[in-house]
């Protein structure tokens, strides 16, 4: 079957659950004229608007163009998000963090880091997650993958986030919605002044911990920075739970992830 009307089927498909034609092409600043030839088949988007499409609905761009009985069948099981129902999704496509200010600012902290946390579940275990924050279509995005051992319930073992970061005052901050239900989100917060003297940066995370339970959690996190080209496979081999004792885990990390208040401490502040 052409591609062409594939995609035009898929298309009108996830806008059944917009408000209307206008509205998403309005939001994703595509033409009206551009996306009437998507949905009658004349035309393919462009990669950078196939990209766009896609990360307005929170569909990945190759199941966008699965054949059409079997993207029905995904869509049934994961309705499509819209940034006219959901205001996160609204915040991701609009332009404020595209600001070239934020653009210049966050560059310099392009690339992979490990990110290290404890939380209250697993005090006695320090959690490693692969986080990287890349540019695309003038923004700073982050993903981020979290792996944990399979448990006897039957839980996930990987959770995967996606987000937008943005800087202020020498910090950075890092906005990111859990991609599979999509009812997750997390803010983090991390001093960066001394990130030209050392590969961490210290902060504090909070979000809703359990999606069962709907805890509200703040912990301690550190970010270790990788580098900018490396091999994301074998850093995310990496990444898991470890001991709170562990050597696989830098002392300075784990000196800074510990989620106490000390005696002279007012407030829950990172140990930067």
């Amino acid at each position: 079957m052409d591609d062409k009307y594939v995609f035009a089927k898929n298309l009108r498909l996830l806008i059944s659950y917009s408000q209307s034609i206008a509205s998403v092409s309005r939001d994703l600043q595509i033409s009206r004229q551009q996306f009437t030839k998507y949905l009658a088949g004349e035309n393919l988007p462009s990669v950078r608007n196939l990209r766009k499409i896609s990360d307005y609905f929170g569909v990945e761009e190759t199941e966008i163009l699965m054949p059409v009985d079997d993207f029905r069948k995904l869509i049934a099981l994961n309705p499509p998000r819209s940034a006219s129902t959901d205001p996160m999704q609204s915040f991701f496509t609009g332009d404020g963090y595209r600001h070239a200010d934020n653009r210049k600012e966050l560059k310099k902290y392009l690339g992979f880091y490990y990110s290290h946390f404890i939380i209250a579940d697993s005090p006695e275990q320090i959690t490693r997650s692969l986080l990287c924050i890349y540019e695309s279509d003038g923004a700073i995005l982050t993903k981020n993958i979290e792996r944990y051992p399979f448990q006897g319930d039957g839980a996930a073992p990987i959770n995967k986030f996606e987000g937008v970061a943005l800087f202020n005052a020498d910090r950075l901050f890092i906005y990111e919605r859990e991609t599979i239900t999509g009812t997750r989100i997390w803010q983090t917060v991390v001093y960066t002044s001394n990130f030209k003297f050392s590969t961490y940066l210290s902060g504090l995370t909070m979000g809703i911990a359990n999606q069962a339970v709907g805890d509200i959690a703040c912990y301690r996190v550190v970010y270790e920075f990788l580098g900018t080209n490396i091999n994301p496979r074998m850093a995310l081999s990496g990444c898991g739970t470890f001991d709170l004792h562990t050597t696989e885990v830098s002392k300075f990390i784990r000196d800074r992830i510990v989620n106490d208040i000390r005696p002279n401490e007012t407030a829950f502040i990172p140990r930067a």
